[in-house]
């Protein structure tokens, strides 16, 4: 989904969002499908990593913003949060738990749009990139296939290694991340009642060659990071 706050949890997301599909049906069909390869990240010579992009996707709560801060200032990075497009808009609108208005979606589906073919036109030769995606039903909402879609193929376009990592947490832990003031002031899920449907999903299936999949239940953030970046490194200098 494109926000974890106030979108209905499964069922319709609104027929504008079906109609940006940013990319079509083709473009779900081949990311489900399709073998992605990374292409030309690369290690500098100075042992930095080049030309990178992080994608971390997983349900609400699992700690994907605080590691992207994380991973994202190692790495040099820029973090494009799943808010980062959303909350312009949302801070317009200012929720106050009823209904958003017709159109708020599309208006965030538009910000997205015009941020990833940003990154993937303008962005400097080199760049590094963290982004995240909150995902809360089984399997992906078709909205969530065209978001992962249309990072895949910023990835492509800028022939850059991409890294898929798959988080999770368990019900328990969840539960006391979720239900946050932070959360709350960005827009997120604070519904701990969801902790339970949200720490049984499947790992988003997108198909890619290199995914890393972290339960962070036990883990702290910087630890989390620790996995990831080593799991670049790894596979950067294969």
């Amino acid at each position: 989904m494109l926000v974890e706050a106030s979108r209905p949890h499964g069922g319709d997301r609104g027929a504008g969002c079906r109609r940006r599909t940013l990319g079509g049906r083709r473009r779900i069909a081949e990311t489900r499908t399709r073998p992605i390869v990374p292409t030309l990240g690369r290690v500098s010579g100075g042992g930095a990593l080049k030309n990178v992009i992080v994608y971390l996707v997983g349900p609400p709560g699992v700690g994907k913003y605080t590691v992207g801060k994380l991973l994202a200032d190692r790495l040099a990075a820029k973090l494009l949060d799943n808010h980062f497009w959303t909350n312009p808009i949302l801070e317009v609108v200012e929720p106050d738990g009823s209904p958003f208005p017709a159109g708020v979606w599309d208006r965030t589906n538009d910000v997205l749009s015009a941020v990833l073919e940003a990154v993937a036109r303008f962005g400097p030769a080199g760049r590094n990139y963290v982004f995240t995606h909150a995902v809360s039903d089984q399997g992906g909402h078709p909205i969530d296939w065209i978001i992962a879609g249309r990072i895949l193929w910023v990835a492509e376009r800028r022939r850059a290694s991409l890294l898929v990592v798959r988080l999770a947490c368990g019900e328990e832990q969840l539960r006391e991340r979720i239900s946050t003031e932070e959360r709350r002031r960005r827009f997120k899920t604070t519904n701990a009642e969801q902790a339970r449907s949200l720490a049984s999903l499947a790992p988003f299936p997108i198909n890619h060659d290199w995914v890393l999949d972290l339960d962070t239940s036990g883990l702290g953030p910087a630890e989390t990071t620790d996995r990831i970046q080593r799991e670049l490194e790894t596979r950067l200098h294969a």
